[in-house]
């Protein structure tokens, strides 16, 4: 027997079919509509396409953000110290390296990352924070507490030079008025 939900789901799957030999995705007309035409060779839908990322296939990608002063500079990050960067609004993307972030020799999982104008935050685990004032030009490391309970898991950049609220991973909640310095719940 088959359930409603899994013939929905292949149901749906059936929306888009991949043309190996051509590279291009052919849509099936949708409510009686005409097919859209025939879609780019990286393309999945009209608003989605296929982009090669510089990772290993075991990465993990958890957060983007971008630069909102700069719409097309973003960073994408994840497991095993994962960074990368775009600079055309996330057609290419290219690896970085925070130096902030090689000194314990630890491989830390980038958890989060926010942007408030150029001012931008990275959190990760074991715990770490990451801080720009330059929309990710360079990344200084800020030191952590060693009585912060838990390990920071979420980031927010807040308006206002030096403000951030971050949440850790027993469910504190922390806001910060001076770059990371000073931490209240």
């Amino acid at each position: 027997s088959v359930e409603r939900r899994h013939f929905l789901a292949g149901a749906a799957g059936l929306g888009m079919l991949a043309s190996p030999g051509e590279g291009r995705a052919l849509s099936l007309p949708r409510f009686g509509k005409p097919s859209a035409p025939p879609l780019g060779p990286n393309a999945i839908s009209p608003e989605w396409e296929v982009v090669d990322l510089p990772v290993e296939d075991d990465v993990v990608l958890l957060d983007i953000a971008f630069v909102p002063d700069e719409p097309g500079h973003g960073f994408l990050l994840g497991t095993r110290q994962s960074l990368l960067e775009t600079l055309d609004g996330g057609k290419t993307w290219r690896k970085r390296t925070l130096d902030a972030a090689q000194d314990e020799g630890f491989n830390y999982r980038f958890n989060s990352i926010s942007f408030s104008g150029k001012e931008g935050w990275i959190v990760g685990k074991p715990a770490i924070l990451l801080h720009t004032t330059n929309g990710g030009q360079s990344w200084e490391r800020v030191p952590l507490n060693a009585k912060l309970p838990g390990a920071p898991v979420l980031i927010t950049a807040l308006a206002g030079d030096g403000n951030a609220e971050m949440t850790t991973d027993v469910g504190a909640i922390y806001v910060t008025s001076n770059g990371g310095m000073l931490w209240t719940a």
